[in-house]
């Protein structure tokens, strides 16, 4: 692992680092195996009604947590409820507001929320939809929808403790900031599977090269251009695709970003092929701000030449009279270096745009993007879903991840009837308009490429395999035993 999750509270998970934790040592409702299939976890059942406005689930009688008290429906309630309180530092929570009064009771002006366990059944739990959402089921298999108990929540001052019951195949036993973290399974998990799992934290890619080589890890995520074709000779590179999306946006707050041609001009100046071909490492152009293997997904075709007229007007400014540099900011690691810097020797040769590049650690970028980011910022964006709903999200007005604070009715509209559409031709237009409007149009984000992940697994690991949310099911693994 590059980075120490941000947190490790269900409620709060937000970055890639801790999904792939709490996937491990939490089940919900549903989640997705080690292919990325949808599949039913804690729930025997789960049914939704003809209109598509009540899911009833009914859990698995054997269900329980680690210390040996089973999971019920209202540990649920009290995740879902948490998640939509009143000051909820959630960013998520906006995917749970088609719940019927979810934005009342979000807001304060109402008690009344659509989530009940059966007042006959414990193990029974009906969630009630104001408004359908067709993404609604996938959204469940979210660390906010995971269950969490009532009790432990009070005895820790509405704290979830990262080494407290779980109800997953594996639990975490010690958590060492910027360190590792250890996993230890859990007496459900398969026989074959690890007794324990050790993620250590390390930034800089040769090092962490260099403990893989030397037998101290198993599995190298992040890898350079040069190590991976050395793997891949010896048969230990695995290349699995990966929903998520490298983009550039913008601060529409700050100059000269606020003009939508400077925006669009930038847009029009970078070549998405020339940057995959110089990181080397399977990555695709990208021209679609929503990944391969989701509904909505673009093919790559150059698009440069829909930026032309901005391009020409905004380059013959910068000819005319030349800007002070603008300031562009990133997360720090050497493929980032890379590619600002490859932005920044384009934008000046081919454009005229002169950029000031800064770089911090991922925590400190993370509060400055979500407080006042740069001018211009670089950012990945992970599905943790495989619906468009939450790549499209990001977009919607007052959204927390709406960090270029964009507005925009006629997008949001389009939102709500994507939410609602099935998938078929309709919803696919309804697509096409929104990506449309985003990446073209307004140009809010510059999508550069699609992540691949490539991972070098030692020969003694069995069973290796990471689903397109970007997690390694630790239950699927096993150790060959030395002859």
């Amino acid at each position: 692992m590059v980075n120490d999750p941000v947190s490790l509270d269900p409620t709060l998970v937000e970055d890639g680092g801790a999904f792939k934790v709490v996937a491990n040592t939490m089940q919900g409702l549903v989640g997705y195996d080690g292919a990325g299939k949808l599949q039913n976890q804690l729930a025997e059942s789960a049914e939704i009604s003809r209109d598509g406005l009540q899911y009833t689930f009914v859990l698995k009688a054997g269900a329980r947590w680690t210390d040996g008290k089973p999971v019920l429906a209202q540990d649920f309630v009290t995740s879902i409820q948490r998640a939509l309180k009143p000051g909820s530092r959630s960013r998520l929570a906006g995917l749970l507001s088609p719940i019927r009064g979810a934005e009342e009771f979000h807001a304060g002006r109402s008690q009344e929320l659509g989530v009940h366990a059966d007042p006959s059944d414990p193990k029974k739990l009906v969630i009630q939809l104001g408004r359908k959402a067709t993404y609604f089921l996938q959204a469940l298999a979210l660390p906010l929808a995971l269950p969490l108990r009532a009790d432990i929540l009070s005895q820790n001052q509405d704290q979830w403790p990262e080494t407290g019951p779980s109800t997953g195949f594996y639990r975490l036993a010690s958590h060492r900031r910027d360190q590792e973290l250890v996993f230890e399974k859990n007496i459900w998990a398969p026989a074959s599977a690890p007794a324990r799992v050790i993620m250590t934290i390390v930034q800089d890619e040769s090092t962490a090269a260099s403990l893989f080589d030397q037998g101290k890890i198993d599995v190298l995520s992040r890898i350079s251009a040069l190590d991976q074709d050395r793997y891949r000779k010896s048969g230990l590179l695995h290349t699995d695709p990966l929903s998520a999306t490298y983009f550039l946006s913008f601060n529409l707050g700050k100059p000269p970003f606020n003009q939508r041609d400077f925006r669009r001009a930038v847009a029009g100046a970078l070549d998405r092929k020339e940057l995959t071909h110089l990181l080397g490492s399977g990555e695709t152009p990208a021209r679609s701000w929503i990944p391969v293997g989701i509904e909505g997904y673009q093919p790559f075709e150059d698009p440069r030449p829909l930026f032309k007229d901005a391009f020409v007007k905004i380059r013959g400014q910068l000819q005319k009279k030349p800007m002070a540099p603008v300031a562009a900011a990133f997360d720090t690691s050497s493929r980032n270096s890379l590619v600002m810097e490859k932005i920044q020797h384009d934008l000046l040769q081919v454009l005229g745009l002169r950029l000031s590049l800064s770089n911090q650690d991922w925590k400190s970028y993370l509060g400055v993007l979500f407080t006042d980011p740069a001018p211009l910022y670089r950012f990945g964006w992970l599905a943790p879903f495989l619906d468009p709903a939450f790549h499209l999200h990001a977009f919607v007005t007052g959204d927390p991840f709406n960090l270029s604070k964009w507005s925009n009715p006629v997008y949001d509209e389009l939102n709500r009837r994507i939410e609602a559409a099935e998938p078929g031709p309709e919803r696919d237009e309804l697509l096409r308009r929104a990506q449309k409007i985003v990446v073209e149009d307004e140009a809010i984000v510059i999508p550069l490429y699609h992540y691949v992940q490539n991972t070098a697994v030692s020969a003694r690991v069995q069973g290796f395999r990471i689903n397109p949310v970007g997690v390694v099911r630790f239950e699927d693994l096993s150790l060959r035993t030395a002859p």
